[in-house]
């Protein structure tokens, strides 16, 4: 996950919202506008547990589809996850490639925008979920 996001001490605001470590996305509660690298890591590693917990808990899939999904859901966020038509399909176990591949657009300027960041990390986790590493 380092390897895929930049790690950012200070507070910014990402087209996600407040944002710091490696897109920790800030929570009204927290009480922070910098953190160390150690500080990054530990955001990182609840963030993205709380996604792979999910993943590991609502489906019966082999660890590395476990680890796609978490990769994809602390970068989208569980809510939308939980509501889109690609946590459907993988309850029912359907084929996903095109739908996992179609979370590559950010909203930038009011606009609708395909980043090409965002499709080489969707292409990397459907890998991953396709046990392609």
């Amino acid at each position: 996950m380092r390897s895929i996001n930049l790690f950012t001490a200070q507070l910014f605001l990402s087209l996600a919202g407040l944002t710091i470590g490696y897109g920790h996305h800030f929570r009204k509660h927290e009480r922070f506008d910098t953190i160390s690298k150690q500080q990054g890591d530990s955001l990182l590693r609840i963030d993205f547990n709380k996604g792979y917990q999910y993943a590991k808990t609502t489906y019966n899939l082999c660890e590395n589809q476990q680890i796609a999904i978490a990769l994809l859901i602390y970068n989208i966020g569980i809510a939308k996850f939980k509501k889109s038509r690609l946590a459907v399909m993988i309850e029912r176990r359907q084929e996903v490639d095109s739908e996992w591949l179609k979370w590559i657009h950010a909203m930038i300027n009011g606009e609708k925008r395909e980043l090409r960041k965002l499709k080489e990390r969707r292409q990397y986790e459907l890998n991953m979920y396709n046990g392609q590493r």
